[in-house]
């Protein structure tokens, strides 16, 4: 009888965890970026000093690509 009290509940969980989850992911994404800039700039290091020129053009072109989606 009273069921829709018990769902009504479950949606407010389901709520918070949501929420939870969303700043959750937010934090890991801004603790993932200084190390992905880190891994780049040591990837680079290992490349010879002529090609870092192409190199970089490259990831540039694939980037951009992907945010027009192509």
């Amino acid at each position: 009888m009273l069921s829709w009290l018990a769902s009504i509940g479950d949606a407010i969980g389901v709520m918070m965890q949501l929420i939870v989850s969303l700043f959750n992911g937010l934090i890991q994404l801004f603790t993932l970026v200084p190390k992905a800039i880190t891994f780049t700039l040591a990837a680079f290091a290992y490349i010879p000093p002529p090609l870092v020129v192409f190199a970089t053009a490259a990831i540039s072109i694939i980037a951009f690509l992907h945010l027009l989606g192509r």
